[in-house]
């Protein structure tokens, strides 16, 4: 890591604790100074039951200690607790993440929906993920289809308490109804349901355009992604372009009609000379290969007005002078 901060290190020799629903529990990490908590996939905020205390390290005080504790857990807390360096979010390689399970002895799923979970399978020959994860790494669930017969056909499953089953190249039968993952707890029997649907990959029509193409200095760049797909399509937008490489986008996807259409729409306030150039927005994998859409980009620090003089006759007036506003780069 060179002069780099440390990689942060919590208090719990392995990667997994287990505590009871109801119970407190806390967790300590050290590392540099910057260090904040993320719980699944997003930051930690404080609340009535979950709050943070940093301070220096008792046995170190050159390093700093971010405790995260936790007041009444319920089995919903299940996951990854992650700690990282708050500017530097993005590097894997500096967080240290401990899986807690809040186990519950009447609920045996951590997501049980009120209605059916759509799983999306883009490509079916590879590992599909039913996500039935449990609040206790003791409980074990059947994986099996909602309606008869119950069975189904794969080249491997897998079990993960954390992710759930993991299905390699299951049969037709497989989506062709609903699953269900069961669990018994204390003789009573608890189910949750799951619907896969395959994804359609087949996208075309893909068109970018930049509104407006020429642009002073402090205007708003629009950009807009679009092309068509069929029922169950998606199409999963990729952007490149000069400045930042992280650009938001905003997604829409039009269901109404038996061709979907869909636009990513990218906005740049404020812009600079760094926003000029090629912008390109790119669909990986589908039936036609790997798609891509480009536009130029001009960004000028001030218009100035170019003058030209046009040989014209209209009605004996003779020369006709005509002005063109332009921008200068």
């Amino acid at each position: 890591m060179g002069n780099g901060p440390m990689k942060p290190e919590v208090d719990f020799a392995g990667d997994t604790i287990t505590v009871d629903a109801g119970d407190a529990f806390a967790i300590t990490c050290r590392g540099a100074k910057g260090l904040t908590w993320g719980w699944k996939n997003d930051q930690f905020t404080a609340g009535k039951r979950w709050h943070t205390k940093v301070q220096k390290c008792p046995d170190r005080s050159s390093l700093a200690c971010n405790r995260l504790v936790v007041n009444r857990a319920v089995a919903n807390d299940t996951g990854y607790f992650t700690c990282f360096y708050s500017q530097l979010s993005s590097n894997e390689e500096l967080k240290a993440k401990l899986y807690v399970f809040v186990r519950d002895p009447k609920i045996p799923f951590v997501d049980n929906p009120t209605h059916p979970d759509v799983i999306y399978v883009e490509n079916p020959q590879n590992v599909v993920t039913v996500p039935c994860r449990v609040t206790s790494p003791d409980i074990r669930p059947v994986l099996q289809l909602h309606t008869f017969p119950r069975t189904f056909s794969y080249a491997k499953k897998e079990w993960d308490p954390k992710r759930g089953f993991l299905v390699t190249s299951p049969s037709f039968e497989f989506f062709s109804t609903m699953l269900q993952c069961a669990a018994t707890l204390n003789g009573k029997t608890y189910t949750s349901y799951y619907i896969p649907q395959r994804v359609e990959k087949n996208v075309w029509n893909l068109t970018l355009t930049a509104t407006p193409e020429k642009l002073l200095i402090g205007d708003t760049l629009h950009l807009e992604c679009k092309a068509k797909t069929k029922y169950n399509g998606r199409i999963p937008v990729v952007w490149t372009g000069p400045g930042s490489s992280n650009y938001y986008a905003s997604r829409v996807l039009d269901q109404s009609q038996p061709v979907y259409k869909g636009s990513s729409n990218v906005t740049i306030h404020n812009v600079t000379l760094e926003n000029k150039g090629t912008y390109t927005c790119k669909v990986f994998n589908t039936t036609r290969g790997d798609l891509t859409a480009s536009v130029a980009v001009a960004v000028y620090k001030k218009a100035f007005l170019r003058v030209y003089k046009e040989e014209a006759v209209l009605r004996g007036l003779g020369r006709t002078s005509v002005a063109e506003t332009d921008l200068e780069g």
